[in-house]
């Protein structure tokens, strides 16, 4: 089933696709690729949340905003992208008693994945489906090194969930030796474009228009059912 076909039978189930994350879903990223899949008959649902993820549920908790995207709108899939503000400690405490474990600390990756994991559980519920967008290069410092291991976290949980996929885009914001790119091959006739934001982390108007439209094909194995299925019907229809 093609992209646009099954977007069709989604919308016509009134469930539609959320797509949340921080800025790079609330930037011009997300904008681009609502906009494509709306193109291709989705209704999408987008929360991007400057400065947030998973690491700092005392700044914003996500746990508690899914929950709520989840029960008002019953999506048919959800689109997450985390990442760029999770190289750091973790808090584990209270407001009144705050705790943290650090990057390079004992337990670091296990809470982490956790975190990833009842995220995903919760954004599964009902039927649906879920898309994790791994982190691309990053050439600030050490951030590239730590990208590696947030999308290893990423792959490993939604490997051992049926309905989950990793959404790999590494190859698309890299060079050919796989490292971090400023500029790409993606303009007319293959002129290199400045693809990244002077901050080595985000992404320029060209940059983000150009990754969603690397992404969406590779959507296809979220958002399409397999062996031709239909999207899963609401609950009133």
């Amino acid at each position: 089933m093609s992209l646009t076909a099954a977007g069709r039978r989604a919308a016509a189930t009134s469930r539609p696709v959320l797509f949340i994350g921080d800025s790079m879903v609330g930037g011009a990223f997300g904008l681009f690729l609502e906009r494509r899949l709306a193109a291709s008959g989705y209704v999408v649902v987008r929360d991007g949340r400057p400065s947030t993820g998973l690491a700092r549920p005392d700044f914003f908790d996500w746990f508690a905003r899914a929950r709520q995207l989840v029960d008002e709108h019953r999506p048919y899939a959800t689109l997450v992208m985390f990442g760029g503000n999770d190289a750091q400690g973790l808090f584990v405490g209270s407001k009144g008693a705050p705790a943290w474990i650090r990057w390079h600390e004992p337990g670091w990756a296990e809470t982490y994945a956790e975190r990833v994991g009842r995220l995903a559980d919760l954004l599964l519920e009902g039927g649906a489906r879920l898309g994790w967008i791994g982190m691309p290069p990053m050439g600030k410092g050490r951030l590239g090194g730590r990208m590696v291991r947030l999308n290893r976290i990423y792959r490993a949980e939604m490997a051992i969930r049926p309905r989950a996929r990793f959404v790999d885009i590494w190859d698309v914001l890299a060079d050919r030796r796989g490292r971090y790119a400023a500029r790409l091959p993606v303009g007319p006739g293959g002129r290199r474009v400045r693809v990244r934001a002077g901050d080595d982390v985000h992404l320029t108007v060209a940059g983000a228009r150009y990754l969603a439209a690397e992404v969406e094909p590779r959507l296809a194995s979220v958002l399409a059912p397999a062996k031709g299925g239909a999207p899963p019907r609401s609950a009133d229809g």
